[in-house]
């Protein structure tokens, strides 16, 4: 009787395994595309992938909550340089970081015109610098995605790297331009002074005046 009793707990115990075993295998899913395509999905998704070529191989993990994201690739060129991309997007910045350089960058969203009420993903042109050069974003990749509880830690970017403003940046340069364009306003206004018309023409033509 005892062993009969052993033997029908091992029974269930091998089902309830099996059955444990072919759910999480049945949980992994095949995703093919890029990595636009990918979010776009609006699933949340711990996704792998792996590429090998002639130039090298590269790896990466992806991670997917709502309108956030964050991708890690480490690429291995042909040479042996090894190299380290990542990318975080939240819900106002994009923040790209590699092994390679000292300082990361940032730039709003809204820069990259990413609609808060619309989401949609940058062109590849805006997000192409975002990303290593061993991974084509365009390209259609094999991703094996899988469910997985939000980790709000994995959006959140690194203390110890300094991240320049690239936003920022954009806005300084266009306050230097409008001065520029006032200050050329201000010198074209100058030109009135000259005594002759021939002479105001070519004070015009010199400093590009219309």
């Amino acid at each position: 009787m005892k062993k009969a009793l052993t033997i029908a707990l091992l029974i269930i115990v091998s089902v309830s395994l099996t059955g444990c075993l072919k759910k999480k295998a049945s949980e992994e899913e095949l995703f093919s595309g890029s990595f636009f395509d990918l979010m776009k999905a609006g699933k949340t998704v711990k996704c792998t992938f792996s590429d090998e070529g002639e130039e090298g191989s590269s790896r990466g993990e992806i991670y997917i909550s709502g309108r956030q994201s964050r991708n890690d690739i480490y690429a291995s060129a042909e040479g042996g340089e090894d190299f380290e991309s990542h990318t975080i997007i939240d819900t106002e910045y994009m923040y790209t970081w590699s092994n390679v350089q000292e300082q990361g960058t940032k730039m709003k969203l809204s820069e990259l015109d990413m609609d808060q009420e619309d989401f949609e993903m940058p062109s590849p042109a805006e997000m192409k610098e975002a990303y290593s050069e061993y991974q084509d974003i365009q390209k259609e990749t094999n991703f094996k995605c899988v469910p997985w509880i939000p980790d709000n830690s994995k959006f959140n970017p690194p203390s110890d790297i300094e991240f320049v403003d690239m936003s920022q940046m954009m806005e300084n340069m266009q306050e230097q331009m409008t001065q520029l364009e006032d200050d050329t306003k201000s010198m074209c206004g100058m030109c009135d002074m000259m005594p002759s018309a021939e002479e105001k023409a070519d004070c015009l033509a010199n400093l590009g005046c219309e």
